[in-house]
């Protein structure tokens, strides 16, 4: 097989962290890939779900209907970790007597699991399926464990780039909120003559009076004078500054 289109493979698989990635989209290259260079006829990929560890089956070139989930080659090589192959499915009626029936009801007589891994972690595997009851050979068996490799890291970045993406909108949204909030106080602060902490109650308490977001009662405050003024007017008395004593204002007179 020409080193280029091995090359080529390779580097599809790896590039995840792209705008407009999809899993669909990825697995059917995936397939794609494993058919052209490993010269079987179907594909399919069995993934572990990354947030509560249970498989689920994606296919590509092979109806998911096909195969059972609860055996076969690809449930066997996702629990060890190891490859899994069988070049003859008419002797795996005792091994796997419904997963052998309905692949060779399909037309296919061999199959070939490989581990989706990454350091120890096993995300999934990479079934191929030919029709004929014959071998692989040691290079396209290395070169299949390769492309399954190559698609774990592939989607483990996908993966973390997602989550950390998540995070990072999260911790904006919280310093955005954190900083309309600030602002909010500093004008109550400012414009009524109280503390900070003050302020922050009064907001508070507006906002549970109102069922209304802490957030969205700072922008009001922010962009809404009056909203202000009745945010500072829910303060109790005793939160307010007291008012200057007659004679100590700072326009009282002197003799």
């Amino acid at each position: 097989m020409p080193n280029r289109q091995v090359a080529e493979a390779f580097v599809e698989l790896s590039d995840t962290i792209i705008t407009g990635f999809t899993l669909p989209a990825y697995l059917d290259r995936l397939a794609d890939h494993s058919l052209d260079l490993l010269g079987t006829q179907a594909a399919g990929v069995l993934l572990r779900d990354l947030t509560d560890d249970a498989p689920t089956r994606e296919t590509s070139q092979l109806d998911s209907r096909v195969l059972p989930y609860e055996e076969g080659a690809g449930i066997d090589c996702l629990g060890t970790g190891i490859p899994v192959h069988c070049h003859d499915l008419t002797t795996a009626d005792t091994r796997w007597p419904r997963y052998a029936d309905a692949a060779l009801s399909a037309g296919f007589h061999s199959v070939y699991a490989f581990p989706m891994g990454r350091r120890e972690r096993t995300v999934g595997t990479l079934e191929v399926f030919a029709a004929a009851p014959v071998g692989l050979g040691d290079d396209r068996m290395a070169l299949g464990q390769a492309l399954a490799d190559v698609a774990a890291i592939g989607l483990l970045n996908a993966h973390h780039a997602r989550s950390n993406g998540a995070l990072i909108d999260q911790l904006q949204g919280a310093l955005d909120s954190r900083v309309a909030i600030e602002q909010a106080k500093g004008i109550l602060a400012e414009r009524f003559e109280i503390d900070m902490d003050t302020a922050f109650t009064a907001m508070r308490g507006y906002a549970r009076s109102n069922n209304s977001r802490l957030l969205d009662v700072a922008r009001s405050v922010v962009s809404t004078p009056a909203v202000a003024a009745e945010v500072h007017a829910r303060l109790r008395p005793h939160q307010r500054p007291a008012a200057p004593a007659p004679g100590q204002g700072s326009n009282a007179q002197h003799g």
